[in-house]
């Protein structure tokens, strides 16, 4: 596999649980109107957000003066 681009949602709760990262990648997609669909939904999460295979895990990111968990999609080339 080849990682490609990618991009980071920053939810308004730590998602602690795999239900929890699915349920804030759909709002986040929802709200910007992005097709997506689930192919696998433990952790690691794999979804196909506007055709493209991401797989999505919960990492610790330092933001500007603060630390927060951020969600990261990196892109899956096959």
């Amino acid at each position: 596999m080849f990682w490609n681009r990618g991009f980071t949602i920053e939810p308004e709760e730590v998602p602690d649980t795999p239900e929890n990262i699915c349920f804030a990648v759909a709002k986040y997609c929802a709200e910007r109107d992005m097709d997506f669909e689930f192919e696998k939904r433990e952790y690691p999460v794999i979804a196909r957000i506007n055709g493209r295979r991401y797989e999505i895990t919960k990492k610790y990111a330092h933001r500007y003066w603060f630390n927060l968990w951020v969600l990261r999609c990196k892109e899956i080339r096959m």
